[in-house]
């Protein structure tokens, strides 16, 4: 059921003295990347789990995030912070969802002139005394200064594209546009601005043309803004988030995103994120909070709340290999005895191939000839064996093999291994795909969730 939200401020939204609230901000460059998407799905996952959030809808013309999160065009909004005053805390509107409140964006564009240098500093502040765990902010598209500006205030910056080339140029002009602002203000803030302008007007034949070269010559002009520079550049990072990926080839794209950002611009980014292109979401247009309910196992729900733990972790480090450039395989156990199989997990990240897995043994000297990734607990009469089944990949592609189990296992509907089988590999599907261990008469029920290119 749709909410409606009354114009009734929230008038027990606090606001903190001393910030404690943790600002992430959602941004990429032109339209079309899932900036919103992501956002309001990231907003779900972390209200769910129990952390007190707030959205802000900041983007300045053309704000969405409210019907993503299934509201209706009512109630207060930023319009009501520029023009009548009303401070930022009090347009704090609660949701359906618990945890989970909204500050709807700036609906009726009140002024195509945006608005003032002073009324941006005035949101900045009102911004930061806000109280919650996570303050998420989805910017809009482009890379006007008042976008930036935003971007740039936030804990956790984070970056979304999607893998066509179009999308990732919009992100490397977006970035561009947020590191040369980044420093024009540093300059600015510590007084080295007229030192910075005198340095280009020497420049005399130098051509610079990127970020790069510009702060490389600053750097050597000034022992003060070289300074200056390597401080607030090892300070500055950026998550990036892939979305709407589907194979292999695209998913490694953002590797290649974050080295060309580490290498480029000499900062610390991190390939946080990878959603897979999911088109069975859209049935549920922009309903996500009963998706989270009917299907939390979804795949894509998964990979996000797997990206928003990442988030919520400390700074970016830049490193050579991400874990994230490997596919994830989820196993989701099905039913309480699944469950306690798995040592009392519901779900199993698989992000390593090839992947083995068998039965706990009470003898240590088993479990180390077995040499399993993952040992299952079972009780007599046993379901599953000390070698007893292995998950592959060859080519992008995932396959279920037998190792010798002995009651073998049933891998969407086919039979596969044991002493009584004959087949002993078979092909996992993209998406779901049902697995029976054991026993017909005390198998466990799983789910094996799977991406990989489509055929």
């Amino acid at each position: 059921m749709t909410t409606e939200l009354t114009k009734t401020p929230d008038k027990n939204a606090d606001t903190v003295k001393h910030r404690t609230t943790k600002i992430w901000a959602v941004a990429g460059g032109k339209g079309g990347t899932g900036k919103s998407f992501i956002a309001s799905l990231l907003g779900l996952h972390l209200a769910i789990k129990g952390k007190k959030v707030i959205m802000l809808d900041a983007d300045y013309e053309g704000a969405n995030l409210h019907s993503f999160l299934d509201i209706k065009k009512s109630g207060y909004t930023l319009t009501d912070f520029f023009k009548n005053k009303i401070p930022l805390a009090d347009l704090v509107l609660a949701t359906n969802v618990p945890n989970l409140k909204l500050i709807i964006g700036d609906i009726y564009s009140f002024d195509p002139r945006g608005f003032s240098y002073s009324q941006k500093l005035k949101l900045f502040r009102h911004i930061k005394k806000l109280a919650a765990d996570v303050l998420i902010i989805d910017l809009g598209a482009g890379s006007g200064v008042n976008v930036i500006d935003t971007f740039l205030l936030a804990d956790r910056k984070i970056v979304t594209s999607t893998p066509q080339t179009i999308s990732v140029e919009n992100l490397y002009h977006f970035l561009d546009r947020a590191m040369f602002r980044k420093l024009d203000l540093e300059l600015d803030r510590h007084g080295l601005k007229s030192t910075a302008d005198e340095a280009m007007e020497q420049r005399e034949d130098i051509a610079l043309k990127t970020f790069r070269e510009t702060a490389y010559y600053l750097a050597t002009y000034s022992d003060q803004i070289r300074v200056l520079f390597e401080k607030e550049l090892d300070a500055f990072s950026i998550d990036i988030i892939l979305n709407q990926v589907r194979d292999m080839e695209e998913m490694k794209l953002g590797d290649t995103l974050k080295d060309v950002l580490n290498s480029y611009y000499g900062i610390r980014s991190r390939y946080t994120g990878c959603i897979h292109y999911n088109e069975s979401l859209w049935k549920y247009n922009n309903r996500f909070y009963p998706l989270f309910e009917a299907y939390p196992s979804c795949s894509t729900l998964l990979e996000i709340g797997k990206t928003a733990e990442k988030l919520l972790q400390g700074k970016s480090k830049i490193t050579s290999r991400d874990t994230t450039q490997t596919i994830p395989v989820f196993l989701v156990a099905n039913t309480p005895r699944a469950v306690q199989a798995m040592n009392g997990r519901k779900v199993l990240e698989i992000t390593h191939f090839p992947f083995k897995a068998g039965r706990l043994s009470k003898r240590k000297l088993d479990n180390f000839l077995k040499n399993n990734d993952y040992y299952f607990k079972d009780e007599l009469p046993f379901s599953i064996s000390r070698s007893h089944f292995a998950i592959v990949e060859h080519d992008g592609r995932f396959f279920f093999q037998d190792r010798g189990s002995r009651f073998g296992s049933i891998v969407n509907n086919i039979e596969v291994g044991g002493e009584e089988y004959n087949i002993r590999e078979v092909r996992l599907r993209r998406g779901e795909n049902s697995v029976r261990f054991g026993r017909k008469s005390k198998s466990l029920s799983f789910t094996l969730l799977v991406n990989e290119p489509i055929d």
